[in-house]
């Protein structure tokens, strides 16, 4: 009886620290997302490298192509630097806040991103002078091609 107890105290104070690592999103009133889907040639791959899969050469058709717009309608009080990374771990950006602003998320060619060739999900941190996380927006693309903002369905690339 004294083992479950004791199991039952370390699940419950693991549970109390997850709790205390969740990041909440970024108010939707306070930005503006916009999906730019347009259409793009994709380049050939270098001429060094080597396909096992693909073996035809590069292809002129026009292939969807996907970018995220964000406009920063309103910045919290605390609110000193922006940190966008990518579902790999990889920064995309940081920048300090001046005041609201607008920036672009490159995701790249739809069908890379639902096969997972790039990365298919994106955060956005909002963080105060000692880098400590505020808040976030998130972007994952699933494999069926369903978008996701702040885990919410926003559409279908």
């Amino acid at each position: 009886m004294k083992g479950i107890f004791i199991l039952f105290c370390c699940f419950y104070v693991t549970d109390l620290l997850q709790a205390q690592d969740i990041i909440p999103f970024r108010e939707a009133n306070s930005y503006v997302f916009e999906l730019d889907y347009n259409f793009k040639t994709k380049p050939p791959p270098p001429k060094d490298f080597i396909s096992m899969t693909d073996t035809s050469p590069g292809t002129t058709d026009l292939l969807p192509y996907v970018k995220v717009k964000f406009d920063l309608l309103t910045l919290g009080q605390n609110d000193y630097r922006i940190k966008v990374v990518n579902g790999h771990g990889g920064s995309v950006f940081s920048r300090k806040l001046k005041g609201p602003m607008a920036f672009d998320i490159d995701m790249g060619f739809a069908e890379d991103i639902k096969d997972r060739i790039v990365p298919h999900s994106y955060s956005v941190y909002f963080m105060d002078k000692a880098k400590n996380i505020l808040s976030q927006i998130t972007i994952e693309v699933k494999k069926d091609g369903e978008l996701l903002l702040n885990e919410q369905v926003y559409g279908k690339l």
